[in-house]
């Protein structure tokens, strides 16, 4: 079943990804597009339908066996729309490049050519050999080494809760009696507990094996993929510089894991924390975003994180690094404006 999970995991989060792209900017999306964010997009998704389902379940009272219906069902809408929608778009494009493909492929051939040579005098082999091989052991370390960090954190009671009680929040995981205070509002949104009690009942997975292996390696999965996206932002034409540069987050994940706090730590020890998610995950993916100036997508990492994590009541960090971003862009192009006025002239 763990097979099966990940397999349906990666498979629904390509396809709504990639039809997420397609749908918010059209032709445009092959430019600066590529399958990493696509399963980041689509992970972020599969966050909201979560969302949705902890909502009817938190607020009308919808028994955990009918939040797995919901999900299920919104899922399978999701990733039908998505794959009937580039059905429909790529048979509508390759009409109309039928006719254009036999002048271009003399000229893509020409461009493979020199593209190898590129990759051989840079080592990029090498370094791509490096961060696979780092990826794997990371890999490795989170399915067999048994080690996670769950101090000050009880997600995995809750979730245990959550199954045992067919609903969400009906009792305290700390005491096993209901609760004798109000849960916060803002608490009472967050989408993880019921997201991983959904898949854990739909999966038949304990919480802890959906928890402290399964997502955990995910997360190290969507973290490569982020890095990847900021690697090609920095070194669009260079594969030597893009890999030594994936090989180099490889080796500052293990460094950093020794220190609590760090994201190291965090995807090692605690991968199915939702800040950990945000930090090694959709902050990466925000800088590679805004560098390539695709902003729509990056009101997806925003909402992420209002359903995953308890800080500044969901205007937390990508909000505020989103702020900061625009303020620069806003300061270095009225910086160059005069500039370029006094060279035109």
């Amino acid at each position: 079943m763990i097979v099966i999970l990940c397999l349906c995991l990666l498979a629904v989060s390509l396809t709504a990804g990639n039809g997420i792209c397609h749908v918010l900017y059209g032709r445009d999306q092959s430019a600066g597009f590529w399958n990493c964010d696509a399963l980041l997009a689509g992970w972020t998704a599969v966050i909201g339908v979560g969302e949705a389902t902890h909502l009817a379940a938190a607020f009308f009272g919808f028994s955990l066996d009918r939040c797995c219906l919901l999900f299920g069902g919104l899922i399978l809408a999701l990733t039908g729309a998505s794959a009937a929608f580039l059905i429909c778009r790529g048979r509508k494009n390759r009409g109309k490049s039928h006719g254009n493909n036999h002048g271009k492929r003399d000229g893509e051939s020409r461009g493979v050519n020199r593209a190898f040579p590129a990759v051989r005098r840079e080592g990029a082999g090498f370094f791509l050999a490096a961060a696979v091989g780092l990826f794997l052991l990371q890999m490795g370390y989170l399915l067999f080494s048994g080690n996670v960090y769950v101090g000050g954190d009880i997600t995995a009671e809750t979730v245990a809760g959550f199954l045992a009680d067919n609903g969400v929040y009906q009792t305290n995981p700390l005491t096993g009696l209901p609760y004798s205070e109000g849960l916060p509002e803002r608490l009472r949104i967050l989408c993880l507990p019921t997201l991983y009690s959904v898949l854990c009942r739909m999966f038949s997975l304990t919480p802890r094996v959906l928890l402290w292996r399964v997502i955990p390696c995910f997360t190290l999965i969507l973290c490569y993929c982020a890095y990847s996206c900021v690697g090609r932002c920095l070194f669009p034409d260079s594969p030597g510089r893009r890999y030594f540069f994936l090989a180099a987050v490889g080796l500052l994940l293990w460094v950093s894991c020794l220190t609590p706090g760090m994201d190291g730590f965090g995807v090692l020890f605690c991968g199915y924390r939702g800040v950990v998610f945000r930090n090694a995950v959709l902050v990466p993916w925000l800088f590679s975003l805004w560098l390539r100036k695709k902003r729509k997508l990056t009101v997806l990492c925003m909402l992420a994180e209002i359903c995953l994590v308890w800080t500044l009541y969901g205007a937390g960090v990508c909000l505020l690094i989103t702020a900061g971003l625009f303020a620069v862009e806003l300061v270095l192009d009225r910086a160059g404006g005069p500039r370029r006025k006094g060279e035109a002239s």
